[in-house]
Formats: structure tokens, C-alpha cells, sequence
């Protein structure tokens, strides 16, 4: 794997999101107050995940002004770029599980598992859409491993019960001995969330092999291979891409690269 620009930018942009939230909570300068939930951003801007926002509206039955607000504007964001681009650019689930993969290439673990099923994503998603109904409490969200980690950023792991430790411990181990990308690809129900605003996603990954032979490999790069293969093979956008660009570094941007999708 080539790390490239894009490898750097989008590293940039997670460690950045992050360190904004670790600033505005631990200091005076109140840049991105909140969690990856919903945050508001220079005291203006409210930023909610989509997600959460379906699942206390069906706990509750109502929303704040602030909450659809936030919403609404998130799910603009991920119709332009794609929804899978929180994926690839601002999860620190991401950052961690990338880390989990790295190491088990650099000691050679050879995984037994090529994971579940994408579709179980969307089994697990529509798990936590229907509890809420049924409790009335967004009970994903308190193991949610996003916001486990955030929570154990932010305070330094004080408050954040064994359960919680354990779950992230499990998604660990998970991509470090079993499965590549096995939590993403195949569990996470944000990502199957995602996937669903992607298919009508404005910007997308695109290949023209006349540009340059596109590598035999290259879907060992890529985090959704299957994404790769339908951009490659069939010409079509994937709402599986994460955006992440570790294929156009592969290639060095000549025959895949980011563009406009006109037709889909």
C-alpha cells in the first residue's frame, strides 16, 4: 500500500476533528463543542448524525429545532461527497481499526474470516431503528464505539464503564486476528446508514483505463473491494466507497480518481 496524499489528508482531517473536540471540551476556546452525536460548530453550525437523529425521534417521538437542523445539513454534506466519506475521513473508530489492520500485516496474521456479510449491516441497523420504538431509549447509542472512544479521548477513560471497554476491545481483536474490515464492512449499522445516502451521492470515485492499465491488485487497498470492482468493472459510482483514496494513491491519480457522477 502506497501512502499517499490522499492517505495524509484524510489522516489530517480525522486527527483534526478529534483534536478540535478534545480543545473545545478541555479548554476556552469553543470551536466544536459536542460529540460525533452532535456538536455545534463555532457556536453556529449544528452538526447531527442522521442516524441518531432517526433513532431519538423514534424514542421520543420529537426532535429539537437544533437537532433536524443538523441533521438536514449533515445528510446535504454526504449527498455531495457521499455518505461513506465520514468512513474513510472522520470516524476515529477508523483510525484505530486502520491501526488494528496494519499491525496484524506487520506480524503476519493470517485471518480465517473474511467477515460477515455486508448485508448484516443493514440487519443491525434496522435493529437499532426498531428498539426505540419498542423501549422508547436509544439504547445503541450507549455502546455505540464511536462514541465510546470519544468519551475515553475526552475524559481520559474516567466514567467509561467495562462494557464499554470491552466492546471496543472485541472490535479490536476483531480486525486484528479474524476479519479485514470485518467491523465496517459487514456490522456497523452507521455504515449501512451511510451506504443508503451514497447511492445518490454527487461526488464519487471514477476509472478511465485508457488514462493508464489499472493494477491487477488493486483491490487489496481499497477497504471496500467491492466498491473498487464496481467503479473498475462496471463503471458505476459504489455507495460502498469510503472515499478514503487509497486507490487513486495506488495508481498515482491517472486512471482513478474523484469526479463528478452525471449519470447513475
Amino acid at each position: 500500500m502506497i501512502y499517499g496524499k490522499w492517505w495524509f489528508f484524510r489522516r489530517v482531517t480525522a486527527l483534526t476533528i478529534l483534536g478540535l473536540f478534545v480543545v473545545s471540551a478541555r479548554g476556552e476556546y469553543n470551536i466544536l463543542v459536542g460529540n460525533y452525536s452532535g456538536s455545534l460548530f463555532l457556536g453556529v453550525i449544528p452538526i447531527t448524525d442522521p442516524l441518531i437523529a432517526l433513532q431519538s425521534f423514534f424514542a421520543t417521538g420529537r426532535l429539537y429545532k437544533t437537532a433536524v437542523l443538523g441533521a438536514v445539513f449533515i445528510t446535504i454534506i454526504y449527498l455531495i461527497v457521499g455518505g461513506r466519506a465520514f468512513c474513510g475521513w472522520a470516524c476515529p473508530l477508523g483510525l484505530v481499526l486502520d491501526f488494528a489492520n496494519w499491525l496484524s500485516k506487520k506480524v503476519r496474521i493470517r485471518k480465517p474470516f473474511k467477515g460477515f456479510l455486508p448485508s448484516t449491516k443493514y440487519y443491525m441497523m434496522t435493529t437499532i431503528l426498531i428498539v426505540p420504538i419498542i423501549t422508547g431509549v436509544a439504547i445503541y447509542e450507549f455502546y455505540n464505539p464511536i462514541s465510546i472512544l470519544h468519551r475515553a479521548v475526552i475524559f481520559g477513560g474516567i466514567g467509561i464503564g467495562t462494557v464499554s471497554w470491552l466492546i471496543v476491545g472485541a472490535i479490536f481483536m476483531y480486525e486484528f486476528a479474524i476479519a479485514r474490515i470485518g467491523w465496517c464492512r459487514g456490522l456497523c449499522p452507521l455504515a449501512a446508514f451511510l451506504n443508503l445516502l451514497g447511492k445518490f451521492s454527487l461526488v464519487s470515485v471514477k476509472a478511465d483505463e485508457s488514462r493508464c492499465k489499472i493494477p491487477m491488485n488493486i483491490a487489496e487497498v481499497c477497504p471496500e473491494p467491492n466498491a473498487i470492482a464496481a467503479v473498475i468493472n462496471n463503471r458505476i459510482a459504489s455507495s460502498d466507497c469510503t472515499m478514503c483514496g487509497a486507490c487513486i494513491d495506488q495508481v498515482g491519480g491517472s486512471s482513478i480518481f474523484f469526479g463528478i457522477w452525471k449519470n447513475r
